[in-house]
């Protein structure tokens, strides 16, 4: 992303003559619409349904309070929910009631509107508890000399040096959240120029510009995700950039920040494979892209086309990732902390189709979530805004004809099949973003019911994203279709990984998942899949091949459905058939019979009830192979 400042600062200049920030900006980004086609569009008569029925619940409450006894929790029990519940449920109230009062111009709507901008104005900080790395009960303005030694210099600290320390300030602390509160309220400040009181908004702008614009542009080193390569990248940038693009007039200053802001944007680029492939999954895609795509169109509009961050090497990969994530029957992809049911962003998916060569908006049918409601559960401003503004009525309601995709960088094999199946497999290595060791497994989906599932994100906690991550399930190898070794499970890290990857017919996908392990007596775990788009029915062979001692062996699968087994045979019951899993070793290898065992899976306040199919092997040579035909089907008994 080569962008010259001169050229950058040039550009902004030139379209500033029409005045290009506040209300100017915002009427820019609305292009054709107008307020009468948005009210009246057939297209957006759900969109407008949820927006008056959540408005209307909202209307019916008070905003909720943000306490102490809510914010200390997480540094002083672990627990991120209680906080996070009501944090968000503001964000949402801000989404709706915006959307409410630009359409139609409520009185009643305009008054509990001032109301919750002010009280978001009064939240100590926009910087979730769970980001500040455990410094969330300092005192503001605290100095802390270990900082410079290094103990706090990976969490981004807001402010500089002072007598030999460093200022931790959690008020004007940057994450994800604070920058997209800033963006946000920069956003509906513009919208809502001429209907909310001038107090509220200039007290919205100001907060924004000291607690966004300001902390980004004083602090004297990098924030934390300014070197990750994952969504925080865009999410980040992109909420300073926009909110930065809304507020600040001189061309000068705004050049200098874009211009900081920059190599942040490539660096989320660079966290693609050269596929286009986000692994950090689906979910995270949507997230980081809603806020990427938001920020280049602003910087479009704001430098009248001449600096457009599409035009990169891979941009159009990155597109066109998320239609080849959803499966027949409602099911989407869903490796990592991603989730079985993601709803794509319409307003999101109709722009990139509308500006890059080649992207279709996902079929209807491909997902059973499709959110009507532009809020979100984190309510994102800037992505509800947009299913508003970019919708239009060309979404297919069909879907495709059976396909398979190969992802050979990122080890990924897509497919859909006959009868409303889906399959999914990886290789790759267990240090990938948003981490769960599943080196080798695999998901399989039949009418949008995952017969055997990825569990995705879990319940996110403190210890989630620390030292004890892998003892969740659904972060281990445990809690994926993978097999354990002299009961051992996978290990995390990047040198534990698919030793090699070789893809055969279209649906066929060979590696050696071995290394995975980091067990010195396992030389080879050879899987191979092979998908048959014609029937649905999936093969996978697993070869085990031993340099010492002959290791025990447990075949482990994973379904949210209860199994049942008969006479050795196991079946999942789907809608109006059985579908079978059949296990088989050769002639070197005992197959033992099959256990069930019932786990729990801890996720949005809920503990989910999980199986593990359990089915071990016992041989007495150093080589053998377990062969599993998965998704045959019979009526149910």
């Amino acid at each position: 992303m080569n962008i010259d400042n001169r050229d950058l600062y040039t550009s902004l200049i030139r379209e500033s003559a029409d005045g290009s920030a506040g209300h100017a900006l915002f009427k820019k980004l609305m292009r054709d619409r107008t307020k009468d086609e948005l009210r009246d569009a057939p297209f957006l008569a759900e969109i407008r349904r949820c927006i008056a029925e959540e408005r209307n619940r909202f209307l019916k409450r008070e905003s909720p309070l943000l306490s102490w006894s809510l914010y200390k929790r997480f540094d002083t029990m672990g627990d991120r929910s209680a906080f996070e519940t009501v944090y968000f449920e503001r964000r949402r109230r801000l989404l709706i009631l915006s959307l409410s009062v630009w359409l139609w111009e409520r009185p009643e709507d305009i008054a509990a509107l001032e109301d919750c901008i002010w009280a978001m104005c009064d939240e100590y900080s926009w910087c979730l508890p769970a980001h500040m790395g455990g410094t969330s009960l300092l005192p503001p303005a605290t100095v802390i000399d270990a900082a410079i030694s290094g103990e706090f210099g990976e969490l981004g600290v807001s402010g500089g040096a002072e007598k030999g320390g460093w200022i931790i300030d959690n008020r004007t602390r940057l994450d994800l959240f604070a920058c997209e509160t800033g963006f946000a309220l920069a956003e509906c400040c513009a919208m809502l120029e001429n209907l909310l009181a001038s107090a509220v908004i200039n007290r919205a702008r100001s907060e924004t510009l000291r607690r966004v614009i300001q902390s980004y542009r004083k602090h004297g080193g990098l924030w934390n995700w300014e070197v990750m390569n994952n969504n925080w990248c865009a999410v980040t940038a992109g909420s300073i950039a926009g909110a930065a693009m809304y507020l600040i007039k001189d061309d000068m200053l705004l050049a200098g920040l874009l211009s900081k802001l920059l190599p942040v944007f490539d660096r989320y680029l660079r966290s693609f494979t050269d596929e286009g492939v986000s692994t950090e999954g689906l979910s995270y895609w949507t997230y980081g892209m809603s806020f990427y795509v938001s920020a280049a169109d602003l910087l479009l509009l704001r430098t009248g086309g001449a600096v457009d961050l599409f035009k990169t090497s891979h941009f159009e990969r990155i597109a066109a990732f998320q239609q080849y994530c959803y499966f027949p029957g409602g099911a989407s992809l869903h490796f990592s902390d991603a989730n079985d049911t993601d709803a794509f962003r319409l307003g999101l998916s109709c722009y990139l189709a509308d500006h890059i060569n080649g992207i279709k908006v996902p079929a209807l049918p491909y997902h059973r979530a499709l959110s009507n409601s532009p809020a979100d559960p984190c309510g994102r401003f800037c992505a509800g805004l947009r299913d508003v503004l970019w919708t239009r009525e060309h979404v297919p309601l069909t879907g495709e004809e059976p396909r398979s995709v190969r992802f050979p960088k990122a080890q990924w094999l897509l497919c859909t099949g006959a009868d409303d199946t889906g399959f999914a497999a990886k290789g790759g290595n267990n240090d990938e973003p948003h981490n769960h060791n599943d080196v080798g497994s695999f998901i399989y989906y039949r009418k949008g019911h995952m017969i055997l599932c990825d569990l995705g994100a879990g319940e996110y906690s403190k210890e989630y994203f620390r030292n004890g991550r892998y003892d969740i399930l659904c972060n281990s190898s445990l809690g994926h279709n993978v097999p354990i070794v002299d009961g051992k499970a996978q290990k995390a890290g990047g040198e534990y990984r698919a030793r090699s990857c070789v893809f055969g017919a279209d649906s066929e996908m060979l590696l050696d998942i071995a290394p995975a392990y980091g067990q010195s007596g396992l030389a080879i775990l050879e899987r191979h899949f092979r998908f048959d788009v014609q029937t649905g029915v999936l093969s996978v062979r697993d070869t085990f091949v031993f340099s010492g001692a002959i290791l025990p062996v447990i075949e482990r699968l994973v379904s949210l459905i209860e199994p049942q087994i008969d006479h050795g045979n196991i079946f999942i019951h789907c809608e109006d058939r059985m579908v079978c899993l059949n296990l088989a070793g050769d002639e070197c290898a005992e197959k033992i019979a099959p256990e069930i065992r019932r786990n729990v899976h801890r996720k949005k306040g809920a503990d989910i009830p999980v199986y593990t199919i359990d089915t071990a092997f016992i041989s007495n040579t150093g080589r053998f192979t377990v062969e599993m035909t998965i998704g045959e089907t019979i009526p149910p008994s």
